[in-house]
């Protein structure tokens, strides 16, 4: 019979040095809490998602606008959806008016004219008149008057009478601003002088003038312009004049409708 002798494969030494590590690592009042900590843990992340009934459920609260006036809120459990607005729904919202247009009234684009005015003789031929003249045109936004005048002219100190008949344009000075405009008229003038048979020769003036009273329908104005008549040598015989041109200086006022 053969005897084993009774020693360890391992020195006592190391048996009780290691055995000291053990217990100290393995200690039950230290190890006990970390492994209940991590089951828990392990427990709680393989839950199955139908357990999450349970749990605390977020909350969205809604409000709305109701087209009486009133103010609505609604709670509701998770999170909305996100959807791409509709476009032509108002979200409970009131559509805002639009701004009522202002209507302009539109001016006709005929007008007919009358004016009276007075022209002072500037060369000393005793030809100063008192002047009635009716005109009739075309106007648009910047173009003021485009026609044709018809006046009577007749002499403060004899019996001389002039009837020119011109064209007339007026147009304002200034873009967009219709307040000042300028004056433009040229045309031809049939003249009676003293006893001379009637005659006829150029007239024109230019000048500017200023717009009172802009309404539909309605304008006023008065006209400031230096003028001219024109005499051939035959006709400055006939009316008793020894220059080829009488100036004068012209103040009008007149309407338009």
């Amino acid at each position: 019979m053969i005897s084993i002798p009774n020693q360890a494969p391992y020195p006592r030494h190391f048996l009780s040095r290691d055995a000291g590590l053990f217990s100290d690592f393995f200690d039950v009042k230290l190890f006990l809490p970390i492994f209940l900590a991590a089951v828990a843990s392990i427990s709680a992340w393989a839950a199955p998602s139908a357990d999450t009934d349970s749990l605390t459920t977020r909350q969205t609260v809604i409000t709305r606008f109701l087209s009486d006036g009133s103010v609505r809120t609604d709670t509701i459990a998770g999170d909305l959806p996100v959807a791409i607005p509709d476009p032509s729904a108002n979200h409970g919202i009131l559509p805002k008016e639009a701004p009522a247009k202002t209507q302009r009234t539109k001016m006709s684009t005929v007008m007919i004219g009358a004016e009276l005015s007075t022209s002072l003789d500037l060369s000393g031929a005793d030809m100063s008149t008192f002047n009635a003249d009716i005109i009739i045109g075309y106007r648009h936004k910047l173009i003021q008057t485009l026609g044709v005048s018809f006046g009577m002219h007749k002499s403060l100190g004899t019996r001389d009478s002039f009837i020119p008949i011109q064209l007339v344009f007026r147009s304002g000075l200034i873009p967009r601003q219709q307040l000042f405009f300028l004056h433009l008229a040229a045309g031809y003038s049939f003249n009676t002088i003293s006893s001379s048979p009637m005659f006829g020769d150029l007239a024109a003036s230019v000048g500017c003038g200023v717009n009172l009273v802009q309404k539909p329908g309605f304008q006023s104005k008065v006209v400031l312009a230096f003028g001219f008549r024109h005499f051939t040598e035959k006709h400055q015989v006939m009316a008793s004049v020894s220059k080829p041109n009488v100036g004068f200086a012209q103040i009008a006022f007149g309407i338009s409708m």
